[in-house]
């Protein structure tokens, strides 16, 4: 038993990860000044091993290539958000010209894929069958406005703050993304080199959310979302004197469209006494018996409103959600700015300002 005095470590939300306890005078190294360690969620104290949780970086491996995606402009179809625009005379812009400013846009895209998406046979990182699928736009960049060799930098929401954190630092290797980067140049008095990221491809792999893992429970659980950094090549477009820690804007890659549903009752059984255990059940040695949640037939919608349906007689499935897409600039508080539509009296300043 420890008592805990207070959460986070004055960083943005680190009350939601962080928290410090007292020192009672237990022995040992453990427990001194200022030193830090990773805790887990324990469910049974007596039964350590089995209902101790798993942390891991959820991976994706992309289905189709880019060109089997169509994008099209919905007609005269508008969003929730309105086109908010302001005049901003040229007294207070960096080039002294007067422009208009959007901060959001109402245009919306539908994007449906060219070709059915077989899901036979595919499994997700515990070996189920997937639940869920993800459409994951990624910042192309071939203006060169953004990005340098390093390309897209990667990290979770617990590494974002109100300033740049170091951990987006391009010495910080364990930001970056495996998405190949290309290059170009162009000359003009002077020569620049202007980077933009490649297109991913049928089978490659790209990271997801921070996520939680418990056996006995047999659930997965988000810890923190998976964010993409575009920072602006300062080689072009300077808005900061630390080069390698340039602000930029955040984004999430990953938007889920839920295509099967597990139950959210734990099943429990023996093999000797029951029937059709799937192979995905996980065996508690301390309990005697298998431990698995079922996967709902289509159709089927529990109580609690879990479950996904399509009635349709080709026996297919057209998942469908809404989107909304959004660039989180630099310093802004992003956890309000997602949470609900925030329509401020004018826009957002970023550091291009």
């Amino acid at each position: 038993m420890f008592q805990v005095y207070s959460l986070g470590n004055n960083s943005k939300d680190s009350d939601k990860y962080i928290f410090n306890i007292y020192n009672l005078g237990y022995s040992g190294n453990t427990f001194l000044d200022s030193v830090s360690g990773t805790f887990k969620r324990v469910i049974n104290p007596e039964n350590l091993d089995e209902t101790r949780s798993k942390y891991y970086i959820k991976r994706h491996r992309i289905l189709t290539n880019l060109d089997e995606l169509n994008i099209t402009k919905s007609g005269f179809e508008r969003n929730i958000f309105k086109n908010n625009t302001k005049l901003e005379y040229s007294s207070i812009t960096p080039n002294n010209i007067t422009r208009t400013s959007k901060l959001t846009s109402s245009y919306v895209y539908n994007i449906t894929t060219s070709k059915d998406i077989n899901i036979q046979g595919v499994l997700d990182n515990q070996k189920r069958p997937i639940s869920e699928l993800s459409l994951t736009i990624i910042n192309k960049g071939y203006s060169g406005l953004f990005n340098n060799s390093n390309g897209i930098k990667q990290g979770w929401g617990f590494n974002i703050d109100d300033d740049s954190s170091d951990w987006w630092d391009d010495s910080n290797t364990l930001s970056n993304t495996n998405i190949p980067v290309s290059s170009y140049s162009n000359t003009n008095g002077v020569t620049k080199t202007f980077y933009y990221n490649n297109d991913l491809k049928i089978g490659d792999l790209i990271d997801g959310d921070f996520c939680e893992w418990n056996e006995y429970e047999q659930k997965e659980v988000v810890v923190s979302t998976y964010y993409q950094k575009i920072k602006f090549n300062q080689d072009v477009f300077q808005t900061s004197l630390n080069v390698r820690n340039s602000p930029g804007y955040y984004y999430t890659p990953h938007n889920h469209l839920t295509i099967r549903s597990f139950s959210d009752y734990i099943e429990t059984g023996s093999a000797d006494e029951v029937d059709n255990i799937p192979n995905y059940a996980f065996y508690s040695s301390f309990d005697q018996e298998f431990r698995w949640r079922d996967l709902y037939d289509y159709g089927f919608i529990d109580d609690l409103g879990n479950g996904v349906d399509y009635p349709y007689f080709n026996s297919s499935h057209y998942p469908f959600g809404d989107i909304n897409f959004r660039l989180i600039p630099e310093g802004s508080n992003f956890n309000k700015f997602l949470l609900g539509i925030n329509v401020p009296d004018k826009p957002l300043f970023d550091d291009c300002e």
